[in-house]
């Protein structure tokens, strides 16, 4: 809603001003562009325009910011969250997939170990300690788990982290087996 204080008190809007902005917003500052519809609502003698952006099938979508730099964002309740490089990723093997080839087996069956055993979360760093793994394969195989529908990701001031599916963890409390292909 455009016009409308986080208070939910009604400020409202000069149309045709802030119809171009959402419209420069969504098209010149939006890689891919972003498709919205809008609509006028008359409130109290203030006009407001309701946008409506339904969720994108070309993600990850980017914010050009400051700089000419771009970040990809979600939207959880009332916040903006940058997202972390796994859930890029995953975005990106959705919009192309291909199959996933399996590595690093052995350490995608130790990190759910861990999940199961001692640690309802973890970050990246905390993953990539554990595994004793570089940042960037500790993110691929975030990926692979997310991607495989093991894990989600969960974000908390900010952070990015990483908890077994509850579906998962239910269905195996004991083992974890990924065959290297």
């Amino acid at each position: 809603m455009i016009g409308v204080k986080d208070n939910g008190v009604i400020a409202g809007v000069r149309t045709e001003e802030e119809l171009y902005m959402a419209e420069a917003a969504a098209s010149y500052y939006c890689s891919p562009p972003v498709a919205y519809s809008f609509r006028k609502w008359e409130c109290d003698g203030k006009m407001v325009l309701e946008v409506d952006i339904p969720e994108g099938t070309q993600k990850p979508y980017y914010a050009k910011l400051k700089d000419k730099v771009s970040a990809a964002y979600i939207r959880i309740a009332d916040e903006d969250i940058k997202v972390c490089s796994v859930q890029l990723m995953v975005w990106k093997r959705q919009q192309n997939p291909s199959g996933l080839y399996m590595v690093d087996a052995e350490d995608k069956s130790l990190l759910l170990t861990y999940l199961r055993k001692y640690y309802p979360r973890v970050s990246i760093v905390m993953a990539s300690k554990l595994l004793m793994k570089s940042y960037k394969k500790t993110v691929q195989l975030l990926a692979d788990l997310v991607y495989l529908d093991i894990l989600e990701i969960e974000y908390q001031n900010g952070e990015a982290l990483f908890r077994m599916k509850k579906k998962f963890f239910e269905k195996n409390q004991k083992k974890y087996i990924f065959a290297d292909t």
